[in-house]
C-alpha cells in the first residue's frame, strides 16, 4: 500500500513538472513571436545594437495552448517606440478567436558614441587618449554626437565635458578663431590652394569668415575638414 502511494506521489510531481514545462515552452514561443513582430517594424540606425525585452505573463493570465493558428500584431498602428504592446490571438480552424493576450515589449537601441575618457576643460585639443567609444541608449542622446574616435581627433573643446559624457558637435570647434587654415578654391579640374586665418569658430559644414593671407581680404568659406575650408570660384 505504501509503495502504491509513493508511486502515485512521484507521478503527480512528474505530471506537474511536465505541465509547467509545457506552459514554459508555449510561453517562450509567444515571447519570441512578440519580439519578431516588433523587430519587423523596427527602424534602427546602421551599426546600432537592439535589445528587446518582453514582460512575462502575470500569474493567472497565462494563455492555454493553441491548437489552431497564432497571429500577432502591434496593438496600435504607430511607429515603434521604447515601450510597445503586441496583441497575440489564437484562432481555430473556423477562424474564430479562442483567446487573445497583450504582451509589452521594451526596445532599447544602443549607439556607438565617442565620450570623454577624462574630464575635459574648455580649450583642449583632443588626442586619442582623451576620448573613448561607448554604447549608450539612443534615448539618452540629443543628436549631433560622434560614432568614431577619428572624427574628433584634432578638434578643440569649447566647453567642459565630464568623464564618460558624450561629445557633441556644439562642444567642439573643427576650426577655431585664430587657427591657420588651408583655403581651397575648385572649379572643374582646377584647384587653387592658399593660406588664411580663421576669424571665428566653426564646425564641418558651417561657413566662417577667413582672412586670406595672400590678398589680406576677408572671405566666407565652408569648413570641409579640420584646418581646411573651401570657397567657390
Amino acid at each position: 500500500m505504501k509503495l502504491i502511494s509513493l508511486l502515485a506521489f512521484y507521478l503527480s510531481i512528474f505530471s506537474t513538472n511536465a505541465a509547467q514545462n509545457t506552459h514554459l515552452t508555449a510561453n517562450n514561443t509567444l515571447y519570441k513571436l512578440a519580439k519578431s513582430t516588433v523587430a519587423a517594424k523596427l527602424n534602427a540606425a546602421d551599426g546600432a545594437k537592439v535589445r528587446l525585452h518582453v514582460t512575462p505573463f502575470q500569474p493567472g493570465n497565462t494563455p492555454p495552448g493553441c491548437e489552431g493558428k497564432l497571429e500577432a500584431s502591434l496593438a496600435t498602428n504607430r511607429a515603434i517606440k521604447q515601450t510597445n504592446t503586441v496583441k497575440i490571438r489564437c484562432r481555430n480552424q473556423q477562424n474564430r478567436i479562442l483567446w487573445q493576450r497583450f504582451l509589452p515589449v521594451r526596445v532599447d537601441i544602443l549607439l556607438p558614441v565617442v565620450v570623454a575618457a577624462r574630464q575635459l576643460t574648455d580649450g583642449e585639443y583632443l588626442t586619442e587618449k582623451d576620448v573613448s567609444q561607448s554604447w549608450l541608449p539612443q534615448t539618452q542622446l540629443r543628436g549631433g554626437q560622434f560614432a568614431h574616435i577619428s572624427e574628433v581627433i584634432g578638434t578643440k573643446t569649447t566647453r567642459r565635458t565630464a568623464q564618460g559624457h558624450p561629445l557633441y558637435q556644439d562642444n567642439l570647434c573643427f576650426i577655431c578663431k585664430g587657427d591657420a587654415v588651408a583655403i581651397y578654391a575648385r572649379s572643374g579640374q582646377l584647384t587653387i590652394k592658399t593660406q588664411g586665418i580663421a576669424l571665428n569658430n566653426g564646425r564641418i559644414g558651417e561657413q566662417i569668415e577667413i582672412k586670406n593671407m595672400s590678398s589680406n581680404k576677408k572671405i566666407t568659406a565652408t569648413i570641409t575638414a579640420i584646418g581646411i575650408v573651401e570657397v567657390g570660384m
